[in-house]
């Protein structure tokens, strides 16, 4: 939905925990190297009908991995 230097506002069907770590694919894109590495630092559930949901999801881009990285990453495409 949105980017900056430090991350990127998603819209998304789910609501990944946050400090989840994933890789980000954005095709074509000339702002974001894809992938890249991403940090969910907030959720918010949007009520899109009456029994259905979306969610806007906060990440920062991250520059390396946090220990146990295999545990961590996980692939995501937007």
């Amino acid at each position: 939905m949105n980017i900056s230097a430090g991350g990127m506002l998603l819209f998304m069907d789910q609501a990944p925990p946050v400090e989840h770590v994933f890789l980000l694919r954005v095709p074509g894109s000339k702002i974001v190297k894809s992938p890249t590495l991403v940090e969910v630092c907030w959720t918010r559930a949007i009520p899109i009908e009456d029994y259905d949901k979306r969610y806007l999801v906060g990440v920062k881009f991250l520059s390396g991995l946090s220990s146990n990285p295999k545990e961590r990453v996980f692939e995501q495409r937007a």
